[in-house]
């Protein structure tokens, strides 16, 4: 990733501080990873991944 966006943890870590799982979620959607392709890796539905979605969207 550090190649890529060379600042981009340092940058969030600055906006806001980021749990593990945060981390990997704000990862998946910078490499531009569809919504249904995070929720099927990081939860076992795609309805447990919602709440989580609009967390973000509020951060």
């Amino acid at each position: 990733m550090s190649p890529v966006c060379p600042n981009f943890f340092e940058k969030l870590h600055s906006l806001h501080n980021p749990n593990e799982n945060e981390l990997h979620v704000c990862m998946l959607i910078k490499l531009q990873f569809r919504q249904t392709d995070i929720a099927r890796l990081m939860h076992p539905s795609r309805k447990a991944f919602l709440p989580s979605e609009d967390d973000f969207i509020r951060k």
